[in-house]
């Protein structure tokens, strides 16, 4: 996955690539719009340093284990990086499995209504999703995306430029580690700007092009955040097995599953198939959430925590199908900011004059 560098070597290669970069930005500079020339421009003058690996602690596994970090903040390659995440944001809203954010999946599944006394719940987790992606099977996919789906490219897309920008971001990942200096060789960029939106793309081309056709009678809802899926299943449980083996068989990317179920739990969100197959939601935190909001005594204006309570409460309100439910969560989170040290009479304020917005607004 890795290869040592030389200091040197490394030096060499990575202002062998901003030559490369320059060359190429300078060369389709007329696809570009003034606002991203001049970006480049200003880019240019500035100081940058390599990519800095580090390790955090992830204390609540059991042995401890470790994520693998890899800061690309002021690297010369992100700056191209961040252009192609800002281009790639213009090809993944026509994803069918394409997810913002849980507000989304409230929404959609509302617009289901009641489903069929077969219907099941699944979510399925990427494993190691960056870590195994090809790069040249990646490249070739988000290739292959724009070409099929022309149409919904815009017309002043400058493909040329964004698919060999892509090849070098995606082969080009020299970082620093201490003093000794290393070459990524494959999977997806450590630590690049357009690393989600690369994956996202690259497996929403698996879904759209072999799964979602093939699978459609059985699918009538699936979405993706990143690397974990959430679908409703109305076939039998061997025909979820073929299911979930072909979903295998794309790439060297590989999901798992906890089978199917009438009660999950995705992002912030426990969904459940409730009588007469109607969808009903709660609130999900993590055991190990540790609710750090903002102390009392920080320097933030007063509007802040006001902001903080509002929009906690508004979004309880959405995700909590019953009004207990809500209640439950709305009284956790009151004692939560006591014991973070809020008084408690100021906070009962709040919560009631974000009662009357809410009720006025929803």
């Amino acid at each position: 996955t890795y290869l040592q560098l030389t200091k040197e070597d490394a030096t060499e290669r990575a202002l062998h690539t901003r030559r490369i970069l320059n060359q190429i930005r300078l060369k389709h500079r007329t696809d570009l719009s003034d606002a991203e020339n001049l970006y480049f421009q200003r880019a240019a003058k500035l100081e940058y340093r390599l990519p800095q690996f580090y390790l955090t602690i992830k204390v609540h596994k059991k042995p401890i284990k470790t994520r693998p970090i890899v800061s690309c903040v002021n690297s010369y390659l992100n700056v191209f990086s961040k252009w192609l995440d800002y281009r790639f944001k213009q090809l993944i809203k026509y994803s069918p499995t394409y997810l913002k954010d849980s507000f989304q999946v409230l929404q959609e599944l509302k617009a289901l209504g009641p489903l069929p006394p077969q219907a099941k719940l699944f979510t399925c987790d990427a494993v190691s999703m960056y870590t195994n992606i090809n790069s040249m099977h990646g490249l070739q996919t988000i290739a292959n995306w724009i070409e099929e789906y022309n149409e919904e490219v815009p017309q002043d897309f400058p493909t040329e430029l964004f698919l060999r920008v892509l090849e070098i971001v995606m082969t080009h990942n020299i970082f620093q580690l201490d003093d000794t200096y290393w070459l990524q060789t494959c999977g997806t960029s450590m630590g690049t700007s357009c690393a989600c939106a690369y994956a996202s793309l690259y497996w929403a081309y698996m879904e759209r092009k072999h799964l979602i056709p093939r699978w459609k009678q059985k699918l009538p809802f699936l979405k993706r955040f990143i690397d974990d899926k959430f679908g409703i299943w109305l076939g039998t449980n061997e025909e979820f097995k073929s299911f979930v083996e072909e979903i295998n068989s794309y790439s060297q990317l590989q999901w798992t599953t906890d089978g199917l179920n009438t009660s999950i739990n995705f992002l912030d969100l426990t969904i459940r198939i409730g009588r007469n197959g109607c969808i009903t939601t709660t609130t999900f935190q993590k055991p190990t959430n540790l609710h750090l909001y903002l102390p009392p005594n920080s320097a933030h204006p007063p509007g802040v925590i006001k902001s903080l309570i509002y929009g906690n409460l508004r979004r309880y309100w959405l995700q909590n199908t019953h009004i207990e439910d809500y209640i439950s969560i709305a009284k956790q989170f009151a004692n939560r900011l006591v014991a973070r040290g809020y008084d408690k009479t100021y906070i009962i304020d709040i919560f009631t004059q974000a009662a009357k917005n809410l009720d006025g607004i929803l």
